[in-house]
């Protein structure tokens, strides 16, 4: 019989090509790249046993049937090698590779080792193919059942692939499913249609190349400015490191002025120095993976057991000296913070947000940190948090509190500010400073504002309090929500779902808000005075305190921080006096924040305080808490001034 080798020849022409350059670029060394270059490397020699034996078998009177039956025996056994390999690096592409280890894996061993037994006893017992005088190389009874065999790794891959594609990206799946389609129809085509035409092989080449080229091109996990791993592959190690319980220590080094230096020397001498300090780093970590995860953040990784602590305090010293890059000497300054294993984190996420913590709240100096127990307790506590933070807005948890705000003229608490509170089974109470710092962190402040607002729609629903003198409750706002286009409609809607009258409330937003590029914050504080609400900045006295800039924003009223108001008691400082007659002069009422005393409380109304809060009249109460406090204090008795 003779065969088409055409196609076969083009696959493994493309098939060498690819493997050279694979092997002649950096690549992680992951068990999916494991499993997708020795695939290339199995399905290369298959092809090749392919064009081999269809020649051999096609002249088989010139060549000893023992030469036929060897080079027959050694395709069906690669051929089957080739479905198992194949079938572990889809495992490995669905995140399931953990099952490989297991007793259970043996299981899907049984069919490879079927189709091995098969192909070597055929020399023998003619189940795959025999060799007829006159016809040659004729398939056996079992030759089917070869193939078969092959098509159980494609179901059965095919299966995990689409049980388990939420562990995979949207890429990995489409990429996944058009090798398996693709394997499948080569192998069907020439089976059942045109089994004189070599194409199953060359099918699984092409599949295998598009493959290569989406998901496991080297050049997709290197920056290209420093030829480091990038983030990418820092997700891929550490993901697969997690997966198999292995201990591994690391070292995230910053560059804390690398911006700077580019600013001053340019961007290419500034990365050219980067190169030669990376260079540098990399002969003394022979043994060590650095990735670049930021423009000058890099991360060394270092299987558990080396002397990498000691190591890193060379290198931290090193760069301390310049860099020479033509007539410039660069230097830069260099923070590193050593994780050992026990630390580092027990699954990707976990150990990115370790990294994240690391950069953005540990104070850094051009020196070395260790992170120890104390330090990992915050780190855990600062996970805790935002699972803490998550599961309270998915089941809408967050609690509201109120604390009553005394208005001096009428003697009685007319406002109350709405303040939110946490509390967690696991975690406990949760500061208002944790939790909406960590809301704004992660994104989920426009939510769990959202969801506030519904709160209070629902407790002046439910309770009329203006009956215990209560007119008006005031909401904080973050910079965030302010900056949402539509921030001011979705609370119209919101309150008029509830029929509540948007004059029944005041909202409070800080100084930070009003600075920089304030369209939307003045776009919504527009829409929702003209909607009957006003306005109150929070914390004046900290932090900008333009005096000009409040002036330029329609505030109805102004907070003044009790920092600023505990310093008057304190010293006797005429500051606050003095802030407090700007804003008189100005038509911007007063609100004294942190009244401690009935002493604190009548001074501040002689000084033309137009309100007062602190816990001399209340702490932050719940809503049912908050009537029969305002029904005993507003309505039957005093607030004691």
């Amino acid at each position: 019989m003779k065969w088409n080798i055409d196609f076969e020849i083009a696959a493994l022409i493309i098939d060498s090509i690819f493997i050279y350059f694979f092997f002649n670029k950096k690549h992680l060394p992951t068990r999916k790249n494991k499993y997708f270059v020795f695939s290339l490397i199995i399905v290369t020699f298959v092809t090749m046993l392919d064009i081999l034996t269809s020649y051999m078998d096609s002249n088989f009177r010139a060549y000893p049937v023992g030469i036929l039956h060897l080079i027959n025996m050694l395709f069906f056994v690669s051929s089957a090698m080739l479905m198992l390999s194949l079938f572990l690096y889809l495992l490995a592409q669905s995140n399931r590779q953990d099952i490989i280890g297991k007793p259970a894996f043996l299981l899907f061993c049984v069919p490879f080792m079927m189709a091995v037994f098969l192909g070597v006893a055929t020399p023998f017992t003619g189940f795959l193919y025999y060799f007829d005088p006159v016809l040659g190389y004729v398939h056996g009874p079992a030759f089917y059942l070869e193939f078969s065999l092959s098509a159980f790794y494609l179901v059965v891959s095919a299966i995990y692939v689409v049980v388990y594609r939420k562990l995979m990206s949207s890429l990995q799946f489409r990429s996944v499913i058009f090798f398996l389609a693709a394997v499948a129809s080569g192998v069907l085509i020439q089976a059942l249609l045109f089994n004189w035409v070599l194409m199953a092989n060359a099918v699984t080449s092409i599949a295998i190349v598009v493959v290569y080229l989406s998901l496991q091109n080297p050049d997709m996990y290197i920056d290209k400015e420093t030829g480091l791993f990038n983030l990418d592959a820092f997700n891929e190690i550490v993901s697969e490191y997690s997966t198999d319980k292995r201990k591994y220590d690391l070292i995230n080094l910053s560059i804390n002025n690398f911006r700077i230096a580019q600013s001053v020397y340019g961007t290419e001498r500034a990365n050219e120095a980067l190169r030669k300090a990376v260079a540098y780093i990399q002969t003394m970590y022979d043994k060590t993976y650095v990735f670049r995860i930021a423009s000058d953040s890099f991360v060394l990784l270092d299987l558990y057991g080396s002397d990498f602590e000691s190591t890193s305090k060379v290198v931290t010293e090193r760069f301390r000296e310049t860099w020479k890059v033509g007539n410039n000497d660069i230097i830069f300054s260099v923070s590193s913070t050593y994780i050992p294993h026990e630390y580092v984190g027990s699954e990707l996420k976990s150990t990115i947000k370790n990294l994240e913590y690391i950069s953005n709240k540990l104070s850094h100096t051009e020196s070395e940190l260790v992170i120890n127990e104390e330090i990992s307790r915050s780190i855990e506590r600062d996970a805790a948090v935002e699972r803490a933070l998550e599961k309270a807005i998915d089941n809408k948890n967050i609690q509201i509190y109120l604390q009553p705000i005394f208005h001096s003229r009428e003697a009685k608490a007319q406002t109350a500010e709405v303040l939110a509170r946490l509390f967690d089974e696991e975690v406990g109470f949760v500061s208002p400073v944790e939790f909406v710092t960590k809301a704004e962190e992660n994104g989920t402040v426009v939510e769990l504002g959202r969801q506030i607002f519904e709160k209070v729609c629902m407790f002046l629903s439910e309770y009329d309090i203006e009956q215990y003198g209560i007119e008006k409750v005031s909401i904080n706002l973050s910079v965030y929500q302010c900056m949402r286009e539509m921030m001011a409609e979705e609370f119209m809607e919101m309150a008029a779902k509830y029929e509540i009258p948007m004059t029944r409330f005041l909202f409070e937003i800080v100084e930070t808000a009003t600075t920089g590029n304030d369209f939307f914050v003045r776009k919504n504080m527009d829409k929702l005075i003209a909607a009957g609400s006003e306005f109150i900045l929070d914390d004046y006295g900290i932090g900008y305190s333009n005096i000009v800039n409040v002036f330029s924003l329609p505030f109805r009223f102004v907070k003044m921080d009790k920092s600023l108001v505990w310093t008057y008691f304190e010293s006797d400082s005429d500051v606050l006096p003095d802030v407090i007659e700007t804003f008189r002069n100005q038509k911007v009422a007063i609100i004294a924040q942190g009244v401690e005393s009935r002493a604190m409380a009548r001074r501040l109304q002689m000084m033309g305080c137009d309100a007062m809060q602190g816990f001399y009249f209340s702490k932050p109460v719940p809503t049912k808490e908050f009537i029969r406090l305002m029904k005993e204090k507003n309505i039957e008795g005093g607030f004691g001034i």
